[in-house]
C-alpha cells in the first residue's frame, strides 16, 4: 500500500473512494459474442435425389434432411436454375443423416458453387469422423455452421474456405482437440466455439490472421486455449465464459493486438499468459472475474495504452509479471486481497503516469521478489509495503521512481496506522495483549528505507533511480548478502545508515555515490570481509561512524570520507590490508578510537599485521 497524505490507517487507505468497482465493471452474465445461429429442424424436408434438392433451393431459406446416398447423388450435380436460397440447413434426423469419413462433405460443398445467393450453410445432427474444411468452398458462402454434430477431428485444407468469414461450432460432441494450423482460414473474421466437447483449442502462428471476434463459451471440458503469434491480430473483441474446466489461456505475440475490450468470466482459470503487444488499446484491465488465477504474465508492450490495472480478491495469485512498456500510460493499480502473491515484477517504462493517490498495494506478506524496471513509476511519489517478512529480492532499474519521496519496505506483523506531519511519515503498529509490541518507525521525506525484512538477500538499485533520495537506511536484514549500487547514485543524499546486516561479506560504494553525504553510519556487520569506498564519496565533509566491523580489507579511495569527525571501534583482528587515502589533518589527531587515524596504525602494529599501506594526502 502507499501511505495517504492525510492521517488514516493503511487498511483505510486501501478502501478509498476510488474503488476498482467504480473503475471497471465486468458483466459476468454477458457471455455471448453475438455469433448465434438458430437452427430449427422440425420443418426439414427429406430429399432423396438431386431433383428434390434443387426444388428445395427455390426458397430463400431451405431446411432439408438427407443421407449419404442423397448426398452422393447431389454431389454429381443438380439444376441450379432459379435458385434463390440464402440459407441452407442440412438437418439430420433418425431416418436421414450423414456419416462422412472425410470426402463427402467437400464434394457436396463444391457442388454448391455458382449459387451466388447462397451465404449460409448449416449442418445439424450429422456424424463426421474426419471433418475436412475444403479449399474448394464456394466463395459466396460466408457463414459455415456445425451444430449438434458428432466430430472426431477437424482438418482444414491448405487455403481452405477462401471466402468464409464466419465459422461456428456449437454443441459438437466427441471432438477432443481443435487445432487450426499455421496460416489457415485467412479470411475468417468471426469464430464461435460453444457447448462443445473439446479439451484443448490451439491456433498456430498466423492462423485466422484477419480474425476480429472470438467466442468460446460453455465448453465444460475445455482445459486450455492457445493462440499463436499474430492470430486474430486485428481482433476487436474476445468473449469467454462458462468454460468451467479452463485452466490455461495463452496469447502469442500480437494476438488480439488491436482489441480494446473483452468479456472474460473464467472461474477456474489458473494461468494467463500474454506473449507481447496484446490488447494494446485496452484502457481498463480487470482480472477480478478470474478468481482462481495463480499467474499473470504479460510480455513486452501488452496493454500499452492501459490506464487501470485491477487485481482484486485474487487470493491464489502467486505471480504478476508485466514486461517492458506494459501500461506505459497507466495511472491506477489496485492489488487488493492478493495476499498469496510471491512475485511482483514491472518491466521498463511501466505506469509512468501513476502517483501514490492512484496506487493501492495492500498487504503482501508472502511477496518474495519485487522488481521495478528502468524508468517505471517515474511520477510516483510514494511506494510503501509494510508486511515484507518473506521478501528475498528487490531490484530497482535505471531511472525508476524519479519523483519518489518515500520508498519504504518494512516487516510489520500487526495492523499499522499511518500518520503524516510536515516532512515525516510515521508508522504506528497496533498493540495486542500478550503479543510483543512492534516499534514505531518515522521516515523523513525523500527517504529510501528497507528495514526488518528478515529474508531479503539481494537489494539492487540501478543508475539514476530515485534521484531525490536524501536519507538512505538499510538495517536489520538478517540475510542480506548483496547490496548493489552503480556509480554516481544518490548525488543529493545526506545520510547513509547500514546497521545489523550480519550476512554481508562485502560492501562496495562506487565512485560518485553519496558525494554530498553529511552522515554515514556502518555498524554491526560481523561477516564483512571487504570494505571498498571509491572516489568522491562524502567529498564535502561530514560525520562517519564505523563500529563492530571485522573486514580483512579496507580500501578508501581519492577524495572520499573527507569527514570533520569520526568514530571507529572494534579494531579488526583479521585485518590484512588497509589502504587509506585522503586523511584530513583532523583525522590524524583524533583519539585512540578514531577511524583511519595514526593511532589506528599503532593498534594494527600491535596485532602484527602482515601488510599495511597508509597513504596520507593532506
Amino acid at each position: 500500500m502507499a501511505p495517504s497524505k492525510s492521517p488514516r490507517s493503511a487498511e483505510e487507505y486501501s478502501r478509498k473512494s476510488k474503488s476498482p468497482a467504480a473503475a471497471k465493471t465486468v458483466d459476468k452474465e454477458k457471455d455471448s459474442a453475438g455469433i448465434t445461429v438458430t437452427v430449427n429442424v422440425d420443418s426439414a424436408v427429406p430429399v432423396h435425389d438431386a431433383e428434390s434438392f434443387a426444388e428445395a433451393l427455390l426458397r430463400k431459406e431451405a431446411v432439408v434432411s438427407m443421407d449419404n446416398d442423397a448426398l452422393e447423388a447431389i454431389a454429381q450435380g443438380f439444376s441450379k436454375d432459379e435458385c434463390v436460397v440464402k440459407k441452407l440447413v442440412v438437418a439430420g434426423t433418425d431416418d436421414y443423416h450423414i456419416e462422412d469419413s472425410g470426402e463427402l462433405l467437400g464434394e457436396f460443398l463444391s457442388s454448391l458453387s455458382d449459387i451466388e445467393s447462397l451465404q449460409t450453410v448449416v449442418f445439424s445432427g450429422h456424424v463426421f469422423h474426419s471433418l475436412t474444411l475444403p479449399a474448394a468452398l464456394p466463395e459466396s458462402i460466408t457463414t459455415l455452421v456445425f451444430d449438434n454434430c458428432s466430430v472426431d477431428e477437424v482438418t482444414p485444407e491448405e487455403g481452405a474456405c477462401p471466402g468464409l468469414t464466419t465459422l461456428v461450432f456449437q454443441k459438437v460432441r466427441d471432438l477432443s482437440t481443435l487445432d487450426f494450423p499455421e496460416h489457415c482460414l485467412q479470411a475468417v473474421t468471426r469464430l464461435s466455439i460453444s457447448r462443445c466437447s473439446v479439451t484443448a483449442v490451439t491456433f498456430e502462428d498466423a492462423a485466422m490472421l484477419e480474425g476480429e471476434e472470438l467466442e468460446i463459451a460453455g465448453c465444460k471440458y475445455l482445459e486450455s486455449v492457445t493462440l499463436g503469434r499474430d492470430c486474430f491480430s486485428k481482433g476487436e473483441a474476445l468473449y469467454m465464459s462458462r468454460n468451467t474446466s479452463l485452466i490455461s489461456l495463452a496469447f502469442g505475440e500480437n494476438a488480439f493486438q488491436k482489441a480494446s475490450t473483452w468479456k472474460l468470466a473464467l472461474s477456474e482459470l489458473r494461468s494467463l499468459t500474454f506473449g507481447g503487444s496484446n490488447f494494446i488499446d485496452m484502457e481498463d484491465v480487470d482480472f477480478t472475474a478470474m478468481p482462481e488465477l495463480t499467474e499473470i504474465v504479460c510480455g513486452e508492450g501488452c496493454f500499452h495504452s492501459g490506464l487501470t490495472l485491477i487485481c482484486e480478491d485474487l487470493t491464489k495469485l502467486r505471480r504478476l509479471e508485466l514486461g517492458d512498456f506494459c501500461f506505459e500510460k497507466g495511472r491506477k493499480i489496485y492489488l487488493i486481497n492478493c495476499g498469496n502473491l510471491r512475485q511482483l515484477r514491472f518491466g521498463k517504462k511501466c505506469f509512468r503516469a501513476i502517483d501514490d493517490e492512484e496506487l493501492t498495494l495492500c498487504d503482501l506478506p508472502k511477496l518474495e521478489a519485487l522488481a521495478i524496471g528502468d524508468s517505471s513509476f517515474s511520477k510516483l511519489d510514494r511506494f510503501v509495503l509494510l508486511k515484507c517478512q518473506a521478501l528475498k529480492e528487490v531490484t530497482i532499474g535505471k531511472g525508476a521512481l524519479k519523483e519518489c519521496e518515500y520508498f519504504v519496505l518494512l516487516s510489520y506483523l500487526n495492523r499499522v496506522h499511518v500518520e503524516e506531519s510536515g516532512d515525516t511519515v510515521q508508522f504506528l503498529p497496533e498493540e495486542y495483549p500478550g503479543l510483543p509490541q512492534e516499534a514505531d518507525i518515522t521516515c523523513q521525506k525523500y527517504c529510501f528505507r528497507v528495514e526488518g525484512c528478515s529474508r531479503l538477500a539481494t537489494l539492487s538499485i540501478g543508475k539514476g533511480a530515485m534521484p531525490r533520495t536524501k536519507h538512505l537506511e538499510v538495517s536489520f536484514l538478517k540475510r542480506l548478502k548483496n547490496f548493489e549500487l552503480p556509480e554516481g547514485l544518490f548525488e543529493d543524499c545526506e545520510t547513509f545508515v547500514m546497521t545489523d546486516n550480519p550476512k554481508m561479506t562485502e560492501l562496495h560504494i562506487p565512485e560518485g555515490c553519496f558525494p554530498s553525504l553529511k552522515y554515514m553510519s556502518i555498524q554491526d556487520l560481523p561477516g564483512l570481509q571487504d570494505l571498498e569506498i571509491e572516489d568522491n564519496v562524502m567529498a564535502n565533509g561530514g560525520f562517519v561512524i564505523m563500529r563492530n566491523l571485522y573486514p580483512t580489507t579496507i580500501s578508501v579511495s581519492l577524495n572520499s570520507l573527507l569527514c570533520t569527525a569520526s568514530s571507529y571501534k572494534s579494531i579488526p583482528n583479521k585485518l590484512r590490508k588497509c589502504c587509506i587515502k585522503n586523511l584530513t589533518p583532523f583525522q590524524k589527531k583524533i583519539a585512540s578510537d578514531a577511524f583511519l587515524g595514526q593511532s589506528l596504525v599503532g593498534s594494527i602494529s600491535v596485532l602484527g599485521v602482515v601488510a599495511i599501506i597508509i597513504v596520507f594526502l593532506v
